[in-house]
């Protein structure tokens, strides 16, 4: 299966149009396609459709992933820190004028980052998402690409050889960077089996190194590559849950494990001395040793400190908040000494001298970036409702008046409607949120945790008085849910691993069945076991699943490890997708009968959870994000072609088909031709 470009580059909207021809079964299709390129876009089976239109980036926020501190080559204090964005932005600014010293995009893909660090020598390090590591020097203009190390770098670390460490996912690997030689060294998975490498401190000349989802703490000598696995209480070793936030003071490693747990591990006998509760979930962090005491955070944004001489806590006076830390840093902000700093989600500075008991803060000048939209559908009102990734800003798009109402939410997977309330599934924990629709100012409330071991609510449908959410599981676990809610009374079941280690992707309803997809993977961190996704149906009066088979057919290029999309068509007949297949199936059967590969299948990923949205439109045409594509297919004749990269592509009643790309809601108009 192959497609033949066409060669219609345009500057709009539509970027490149393909042809695809395809053989289903033993029958050569689409051998003839009208597809024609004008000055009013591309035409095809009697469809027009325009260029496409760029209505801007409906969620911007400032958005704070981390944080690093130190002193630049010449002396200068500065705070470091990725906003999230497309792309992510570097910020540097001086914390003792607050003055912007940098900020410019990070190259290629890499959008946010986990891990940022000023180094001894002033140079900033940054380890990217999408596997870069990336650095800037005082007086720069640019970024600099070292290299690419895993999928995702975790944590940087600078050793006492100068050299930088990173932990990465999903592979669980260690490199090392060397800034003299300019080279990268991959030191191997730390724990084999293991995808997280979340966290690394040094206490003299070896590593420990916080590890998950089945969470380990191993003691590393870079120099001889020995490793040792420290003995955790039981408490710290919760499966799906990660050792994070190592900072070594003294003989003393501070970290973080299960529920925010904090442990104080003594680093000359190696056993845990004191655990303590209610670590702050986000950003959990202890800060460097200043004057023989440790910082950290606890729940309600409170302060605590540690006295190494004696291993006690007690609460810091004369502390405000610390919203969410990312990071602590001893920095001069012009008081003439070192105060304890951190920057908060929003972009906001605070430090604190615990010696004169003085607390400040300050709002840094950081421009809102457009965020990927992470979900989009229309409401009944015919206005499309948004979710951001990272989350915490919804929008509201009129189409009518073509205007945006933002309000505050987390990041939801996925959005549902029933009557006049929105329905958001909110990662992680999977949440679900409600919102009145018909409120001028839309505010999302908060409704119940699904709970379940169950994190991201990736499918919705609605059916009489009822809610179905499908959801992925949390960290380290596999099979997914299927939850119904009620609004009318409040109920709320919850139905687990109805497909055996399998996570809900899709779901629609049909006659009193709710048909549903699955991927095998569930949380991050754990392999699946399973070797085939799923197609099932589930009767919604009995509660009960009533059958699941895997897609099977001679023209599929692979076994699906992940069902996408589904839907139903005017034709009666169920179709489902999966990266670039379309495939047709009898609902009564479950099965396939009509295939169409427009890319190859590759299952070289970490997971996949995402759904394919899918919508009809004029012509009776399929419109979906096959490929990670706009793509519109001939149902009868599964000819296809495919313009620009889109996402959650939805038709509104004034004749546009609206979709997104990245941070960027798009439309393109549709009209008949004959």
């Amino acid at each position: 299966m192959k497609y033949v470009p066409l060669g219609l580059e345009r500057k709009g909207g539509l970027k490149t149009v393909y042809l695809t021809l395809f053989v289903l079964g033993i029958f050569v299709l689409g051998l003839t396609v009208a597809v024609a390129a004008d000055a009013e876009g591309i035409t095809f089976q009697g469809i027009r459709l325009s260029d496409a239109e760029d209505l801007g980036t409906p969620i911007k926020t400032v958005a704070v992933t981390n944080g690093g501190y130190g002193l630049l080559s010449d002396g200068t204090p500065v705070t470091a820190f990725i906003a999230k964005g497309n792309p992510g932005m570097l910020f540097v600014f001086n914390t003792r004028t607050r003055d912007r010293l940098f900020s410019g995009p990070l190259p290629g893909e890499d959008d946010t980052s986990f891990s940022t660090i000023v180094a001894s020598d002033g140079t900033v390090y940054v380890g990217g998402t999408a596997g870069g590591l990336f650095s800037w020097k005082a007086g720069g203009k640019t970024i600099e690409h070292l290299g690419t190390a895993d999928r995702v770098i975790m944590c940087l670390q600078e050793g006492p050889d100068k050299r930088i460490y990173m932990g990465t996912f999903n592979t669980g690997r260690l490199f090392i960077y060397d800034p003299k030689s300019r080279k990268m060294e991959d030191k191997g998975s730390v724990v084999a089996g293991e995808q997280y490498a979340r966290s690394i401190a040094f206490s003299g000349k070896d590593a420990y190194i916080g590890v998950g989802t089945r969470p380990r703490l191993i003691r590393w000598n870079p120099a001889t590559d020995s490793r040792t696995e420290i003995e955790l209480p039981p408490e710290l070793r919760t499966e799906g849950t990660i050792i994070r936030g190592l900072t070594v003071a003294g003989n003393r490693l501070f970290g973080f494990g299960a529920d925010s747990l904090i442990f104080v591990l003594d680093t000359g006998t190696d056993k845990v001395i004191k655990t303590i509760p209610d670590g702050l979930a986000d950003g959990a962090i202890a800060s460097p040793e200043r004057d023989g005491k440790v910082y950290f955070a606890r729940k309600g944004g409170k302060l605590w400190e540690y006295d190494l001489a004696t291993d006690t806590i007690k609460e810091s006076p004369g502390f405000k908040s610390t919203s969410y830390t990312r990071d602590f840093g001893w920095l001069d902000t012009g008081t003439g000494e070192p105060s304890l700093v951190t920057v908060s989600w929003g972009a906001d500075i605070w430090a604190y001298n615990p010696k004169a008991q003085a607390y400040q803060g300050w709002k840094l000048d950081v421009e809102g970036q457009g965020v990927t939209i992470q979900a989009m559908e229309k409401g009944p009102d015919e206005r499309l409702y948004m979710s951001g990734y990272p989350g915490s800003v919804g929008a509201r798009y009129d189409t009518t008046a073509g205007t945006t109402v933002n309000f505050a939410l987390g990041q939801a997977e996925g959005i549902g409607f029933l009557k006049k309330q929105a329905y958001f599934g909110i990662y992680p924990h999977a949440i679900l949120m409600q919102m009145d629709i018909t409120a001028d100012s839309p505010k999302a409330a908060r409704l119940f945790e699904i709970g379940g071991e169950q994190d991201r609510p990736f499918a919705f449908e609605t059916y009489g008085s009822s809610v179905y959410i499908g959801t992925i599981a949390g960290y380290g676990k596999l099979g997914g849910a299927l939850t119904v809610y009620n609004p009318e009374t409040n109920a709320k079941e919850v139905f687990r691993n109805i497909v055996p280690n399998q996570s809900i992707v899709r779901l629609v309803y049909r006659n009193g069945l709710i048909y549903g997809t699955t991927t095998v993977w569930g949380g991050l961190g754990i392999a699946p076991t399973e070797q085939a996704a799923k197609v099932f149906v589930w009767d919604v009066k009995k509660k009960q699943l009533l059958k699941s088979v895997t897609p099977e057919h001679p023209a599929f290029d692979s076994i699906p490890k992940a069902v996408s999309g589904l839907c139903f068509g005017p034709d009666g007949k169920l179709w489902g997708a999966w990266q670039g297949t379309l495939f047709r199936m009898d609902p009564k059967t479950l099965r396939v009968e009509a295939v169409k590969t427009l890319s190859p299948s590759s299952w070289d990923v970490s997971h996949s959870w995402k759904p394919i949205v899918m919508t009809w439109g004029p012509g009776g045409l399929l419109y979906s994000a096959l490929g990670g594509r706009l793509t519109v297919t001939d149902p009868k004749t599964l000819d296809s072609v495919q313009l620009d990269t889109a996402q959650h592509p939805v038709f509104g009643k004034d004749g546009f088909l609206y979709y997104t790309s990245g941070s960027h809601l798009y439309r393109m108009k549709v009209t008949k031709t004959r």
